[in-house]
């Protein structure tokens, strides 16, 4: 298969990436963690084998799908494991227009971003592809453009990790809600003016 199928396979699945929130929610992170770290594991095991087997990049993209889909099965089993069932899962339509609605706006925010970097990407490239051309600086710029994009893994990590608790607490005592959320606003503005 070509890299971009091997690449495009994984999103086929992700509706069912839901059961990770559902074990956040739950406060469930042992599920949580034993699927992500196995397939990251996996993954990371068959990338290496294509690379040192000195496969092309093609081996490797697909062991990116290979962990995508193993993180999926491993989140379906142990979600199954615990007497629930996806045959279970059902909407309203009044229910779908409000997730559509509410989460519209992030959507169309990340695709932005992706085509700006992809358009930048592909413009480089065209430019240094002619006679003399310098791919390796395009790739240069890859790389920059991935390593500035992991300062914004850390507030997802954080917020992530620590929402299902937030939501509890607003239930519980929205005063001290207010306290810590105010408390990590101001904490993650100060990482990102040092990142």
């Amino acid at each position: 298969l070509p890299i971009a199928l091997w690449l495009v396979l994984p999103f086929l699945v992700n509706g069912f990436l839901v059961i990770d929130h559902y074990f956040r929610a739950h406060l469930m992170a042992r599920q949580l963690v034993t699927a992500r770290v196995s397939s990251v594991l996996l993954g990371a095991a068959l990338k290496l084998a294509a690379l040192f087997a000195g496969l092309t990049v093609t081996y490797v993209a697909g062991g990116f799908a290979i962990e995508q889909g193993a993180l999926v099965l491993l989140l379906l089993l142990a979600y199954q494991r615990g007497g629930r069932s996806v045959r279970g899962w059902s909407s309203t339509p009044a229910e779908r227009r409000l997730l559509l609605h509410q989460s519209l706006p992030a959507m169309i925010s990340a695709v932005v971003v992706q085509l700006f970097f992809r358009v930048n990407f592909l413009m480089l490239g065209w430019l240094y592809a002619g006679p003399g051309g310098r791919l390796d600086e395009v790739g240069q710029y890859g790389l920059a453009f991935q390593i500035v994009q992991l300062a914004g893994i850390f507030p997802v990590v954080v917020f992530g990790a620590i929402y299902p608790r937030l939501v509890r607490l607003r239930a519980e005592q929205s005063a001290r809600y207010r306290h810590w959320l105010q408390r990590l606003l101001v904490g993650m503005t100060a990482v990102a003016y040092a990142l």
